[in-house]
């Protein structure tokens, strides 16, 4: 964890939010809380409603972690699906070049 721990700038609990992990005003909370724009924002998460369809219906980037490489395909909500958080972080820095 410490590889990635600096690219992570925000952890966001239900309790701060107000609500359950599956309602949009937890991912709104984390976006207000960043000050950034849904476009701005990727979520990472490895839960199909949740963390993808989500914070995708508002307009954020999303890319499915899939630990144990058990899905051969990449859930059509995600814009990408990578094995490790490194991954996932290679993925964002492609996405800004």
């Amino acid at each position: 964890m410490e590889a990635v721990h600096q690219y992570i700038d925000a952890i966001i609990t239900g309790y701060e939010a107000g609500c359950e992990k599956s309602n949009p005003k937890m991912h709104k909370h984390a976006l207000k809380r960043l000050g950034v724009r849904p476009h701005e924002a990727v979520m990472v998460g490895d839960e199909s409603l949740v963390d993808m369809k989500i914070p995708k219906s508002l307009g954020m980037k999303t890319i499915f972690l899939d630990r144990d490489n058990r899905l051969r395909y990449k859930p059509p909500e995600a814009d990408a699906k990578v094995t490790t958080l490194t991954e996932a972080i290679d993925q964002i820095e492609r996405w800004e070049d």
